[in-house]
């Protein structure tokens, strides 16, 4: 993640999460199109939206891309944000296999679990959301246990 600001490199976890603390100021550049993230010299670098919640608690992702790619994983969902609570899960190139699919809100309560049986190579599934979910950013856990695999991903809802 490339601080434009501060003019400075943080290395971030792909697989994980990353936390990385900074304080804006008057100046606006400490905080207006401050961060890119780069992926590798084949890809330019974009920028990456903070997301911070409103007077009425619904996440802010002006500037967030409406699809969010994993490219090591094989696995990506759209679009993202989504707003009529059906998403799809793009499985590319991935082993034939049984995935176990759970969905966590931003506190880490479970929302939904499900088995996906995957045929192999390259397909789409879709990932209906319950509609009493309050919008918000939702991580989504796809687990092979066969493979050893985990895939973690971010999933923002809004209304």
């Amino acid at each position: 993640m490339k601080d434009n600001y501060l003019n400075t490199s943080t290395e971030i976890n792909l697989h994980d999460t990353t936390l990385y603390s900074f304080t804006p100021n008057t100046d606006t550049l400490s905080y207006r199109n401050r961060f890119m993230l780069v992926l590798n010299k084949h890809f330019a670098a974009m920028p990456v939206a903070v997301t911070k919640l409103t007077n009425q608690n619904k996440p802010d992702v002006s500037g967030v891309s409406k699809s969010i790619t994993v490219k090591e994983s094989g696995v990506h969902i759209y679009p993202n944000p989504v707003s009529d609570r059906k998403a799809m899960l793009h499985f590319n190139n991935i082993d034939k296999g049984i995935y176990a699919i759970t969905i966590y809100n931003s506190t880490g309560q479970k929302m939904a679990s499900q088995l996906l049986h995957h045929t192999g190579g390259d397909n789409l599934y879709t990932l209906m959301l319950d509609t009493s979910w309050p919008p918000e950013i939702y991580a989504i856990n796809i687990a092979n246990e066969d493979a050893k695999q985990i895939i973690n991903l971010r999933l923002v809802v809004t209304e």
